[in-house]
């Protein structure tokens, strides 16, 4: 069975679909194209970037959420890493 998709990819795919560039994306979310670069790039985006990209790719939000890997937090006091969701 594949692995399922990362945020990334998924955020790339849906915008070679809809045929946006990369600075068209980055401007319609009011980020820099470096930053829209790395989200292509990335297995975890902060959620509130959510409702921007979803309304430029059409990308539901549920959909984003379901691709957006756990984050790894330092737990205080040099504890190991707990699992966070967000």
């Amino acid at each position: 069975m594949p692995d399922k998709p990362i945020i990334g990819e998924v955020i790339k795919r849906a915008r070679q679909r809809k045929k946006l560039a990369v600075e068209e994306v980055a401007a319609a979310c009011n980020v820099s194209r470096s930053r829209m670069f790395s989200w292509e790039k990335a297995t975890f985006i902060l959620p509130k970037n959510f409702e921007k990209l979803s309304k430029v790719l059409g990308i539901s939000i549920r959909r984003l959420k379901s691709v957006n890997r756990v984050r790894r937090l330092k737990a205080a006091g040099g504890e190991p890493d707990q699992m966070c969701a967000l």
